[in-house]
């Protein structure tokens, strides 16, 4: 296995659903959810959008194209490690790919391992509890 420092996207996301093959369906749900509340709530998403790096059109380009490979997989249960890595972290896909297991696994996820996990693999912080809130 290669440093962690020399994993590319595709590698990063090989290594995640390899130690976690049972979280691979739950994350495609979630990336599906995330974006029909994109398309249901677009007008309001473009006005506040506020990320200088990226245009919202890119961004929803981007989800679109990710929504095409999902369509195209009949049964999440069974899709495979290579296929999940490969066809969902290649190229500028991985941007929302990644975007959206970080937010699976600070909103949806209550398996610690795998916080730690997309924590490390893809250099983010968790949210930080406000003053009196629980984690």
């Amino acid at each position: 296995m290669k440093p962690l420092h020399n994993l590319d996207n595709t590698g990063k996301g090989r290594l995640l659903a390899e130690l976690f093959p049972l979280e691979i369906p739950r994350i495609i749900a979630y990336m599906k959810e995330a974006y029909a509340n994109m398309v249901n709530h677009e007008q309001q998403i473009k006005e506040g959008w506020t990320n200088g790096f990226i245009t919202a059109n890119f961004w929803y380009q981007n989800a679109a194209e990710v929504m095409k490979v999902l369509d195209k997989w009949k049964n999440p249960e069974v899709v495979s490690i290579r296929v999940f890595s490969d066809q969902l972290f290649h190229d500028l896909r991985a941007i929302y790919t990644i975007d959206c297991i970080v937010k699976y696994a600070e909103d949806k996820c209550d398996y610690p391992k795998f916080q730690k996990m997309v924590s490390i693999l893809f250099d983010y912080e968790p949210k930080k509890p406000k003053n009196g809130e629980l984690v």
